[in-house]
């Protein structure tokens, strides 16, 4: 009776440790699967990493071409604004030339019709 119960324990212990060596081979299993998802998702991290340091870079080498562009206006429209200086004070000139011209046409016709 105590050999049959030792048999039985014996066969019971056996199949426990089967279960635990097939337990343990699947928790293996899905350990490294889980590695394997979690290696995945690191490379993916990284490479959105990578993407957000190219688009800050992207976003300063447009930030320096406006700033660039801005200071190229600006230089621009100084000279626009001289060269309309320029061009009123020039404009002035003329205008008083012909008006001299004008004058003097007219001092020439009235000294034609005198003589």
């Amino acid at each position: 009776d105590l050999q049959a119960q030792s048999d039985q324990l014996a066969e019971e212990g056996r199949l426990l440790d089967e279960q635990e060596a097939a337990a343990a081979t699947e928790l293996d299993g899905h350990l490294a699967a889980l590695r394997a998802s979690v290696a995945e998702k690191e490379r993916e991290a990284n490479d959105l990493v990578a993407a957000g340091e190219a688009l800050a870079d992207k976003r300063q080498g447009l930030h320096d071409e406006l700033r660039a562009a801005t200071a190229e206006k600006a230089k621009l429209e100084g000279r626009l604004s001289g060269a309309r200086e320029e061009l009123s004070v020039k404009k002035g000139i003329l205008d008083d030339m012909r008006a001299r011209l004008d004058r003097s046409e007219s001092e020439l016709t009235e000294g034609r019709r005198k003589a």
